[in-house]
């Protein structure tokens, strides 16, 4: 049994749907698994780029952090050039930034044992913590040996018991060789600072300060024996632990990084009251990050800086029903159009077949369509691309990597389609021919029992 040619035209309407509900499910299933997040991190980077400088230029917060710089030449005059830095000169630095009485000092330096002048910089520390101001250093790294773990555990026990000062991990995460995110719930450097400042919920993570006063054999982030590196490695690979840096915030912080000067006093020009300092060098190529905000790398602290400064309105991901519904809004657009302009091309080819290909004018209208139908791929995916760097102004990301796709699948799909000549007679198999009622039939039964798959999958899914 076949179908009238106006049934058939009728179904087709609800075709390029079905179509568009089929590679949406089959899409979001892929990207749930983890296989689009490569092309996520693309499609973050092009939309980052796409966002109006203009917009994302946006004046300094109040509430932001003074991010301070130690500059190649200060590591230079006031360091000689020599890692770790000296304890008694950086003492002397943080001295004179505690004479600006900012609320929240964040060293993103490695200060932990041992060093000469330690016990300099340890009391200074402490002095100044036990005058209220909140500290946060960053967590020692991981050491082979075992008296530099005890040297580094008993350091850290001293300064969390004797002055509350908080430690957190200073590491960031790097995908495609470029940082795009941040540790969220980890005791990441920023995060820990904006808790502590705002006081919020404090990260989901148990407080380095916590491990270890709770003994060595909780402190196994000290020991590098541990194989923590490789753990850390397969976490880093985790989106769902990970935040994405706000472009606009990054780009704000990076244009408001104040470098300290060329001499240990310059801080005393700096209006630092009340305000939190995070402070970091710039004189490492070992802690500097390609980022979305220029072409040149940045300094760690500064992505940090830029963390704590975008905890306020981190970027938020819309809900998988309303995604699935634009997936599926867009698809269904793109196959009518995809259907429309190819099934011209393919039409304009047929005919310069017919006229055994020595027609130039029917050569050049192929030709034409054929440019027509590229051009409108491109166009779509542009529109998606600068829809997604848009919402970035809201600080709003939906993840256009699966749209991309399904432009494309849409496509391929489309690029099969005939129009139905004016005898009325042949249809979308591009033979005169309509498809048997009971493929019709089969292909929306198959569509039913993947919408109701869907449902069952979006349930029990968290949004």
């Amino acid at each position: 049994m076949t179908i009238s040619p106006q049934l058939y035209e009728r179904l087709m309407k609800f075709h390029h749907v079905g179509v568009a509900v089929v590679v949406a499910l089959a899409i979001f299933i892929i990207e749930h698994a983890g296989a689009l997040n490569w092309l996520e991190n693309l499609t973050l980077r092009v939309a980052a780029g796409m966002q109006d400088e203009v917009v994302t230029a946006q004046e300094e917060d109040s509430a932001d952090a003074v991010v301070l710089t130690i500059s190649p030449k200060l590591y230079e005059t006031a360091f000689k050039q020599v890692s770790p830095l000296d304890r008694s000169s950086l003492a002397t630095l943080i001295g004179k930034l505690a004479e600006r009485k900012p609320k929240m000092l964040v060293l993103d330096l490695d200060v932990s044992p041992d060093a000469p002048g330690q016990d300099v910089l340890d009391k200074t520390l402490i002095d100044l913590a036990n005058q209220g101001t909140q500290i946060v250093l960053a967590t020692p790294f991981p050491v082979f040996s075992e008296p530099l773990f005890q040297a580094k555990f008993k350091w850290m026990t001293k300064l969390c018991n004797e002055a509350n000062i908080r430690f957190a991990d200073s590491r960031l995460p790097v995908t495609q060789g470029v940082n795009l995110r941040y540790f969220k719930g980890r005791n990441a450097l920023g995060d820990v600072a904006h808790a502590w400042k705002s006081n919020s919920k404090k990260p989901a993570a148990i407080s380095p300060c916590a491990q270890v006063q709770q003994g060595e054999n909780f402190a196994g982030f000290l020991d590098a024996n541990m194989q923590h590196a490789e753990l850390d490695a397969r976490i880093s690979s985790q989106y769902v632990d990970q935040v994405h840096l706000d472009p606009a915030t990054l780009r704000r912080t990076l244009g408001s990084v104040e470098d300290i000067g060329d001499d240990l006093s310059a801080p005393a020009k700096l209006n630092l009251v009340g305000k939190t300092v995070f402070l970091g060098g710039d004189y490492s190529g070992a802690d500097r990050f390609q980022t979305i905000a220029r072409p040149a790398p940045v300094p760690g602290v500064v992505v940090h800086a830029a963390a704590y400064n975008g905890a306020r309105h981190n970027l938020s991901r819309i809900s998988h029903w309303l995604a699935f519904l634009v997936d599926v809004i867009i698809g269904t657009v793109a196959g009518m159009l995809f259907h429309h302009s190819w099934a011209r091309h393919n039409g304009a080819q047929h005919r310069l077949a017919a006229a055994g290909n020595k027609d130039w004018s029917r050569y050049m209208v192929a030709r034409l369509w054929l440019a027509a139908n590229f051009l409108l791929l491109a166009g779509v995916i542009w529109v998606i691309l600068q829809s997604a760097a848009c919402l970035l102004d809201w600080h709003l990301w939906s993840n256009p990597a699966p749209m991309v796709l399904g432009i494309f699948i849409k496509s391929l799909l489309g690029s099969r389609s005939h129009l139905q000549p004016a005898g009325g007679h042949a249809h979308a198999d591009g033979h005169g021919h309509h498809p048997p009622g009971w493929i019709v039939a089969s292909d929306l039964t198959l569509i039913a029992l993947l919408l109701g798959g869907l449902w069952l999958m979006l349930l029990v899914l968290p949004h």
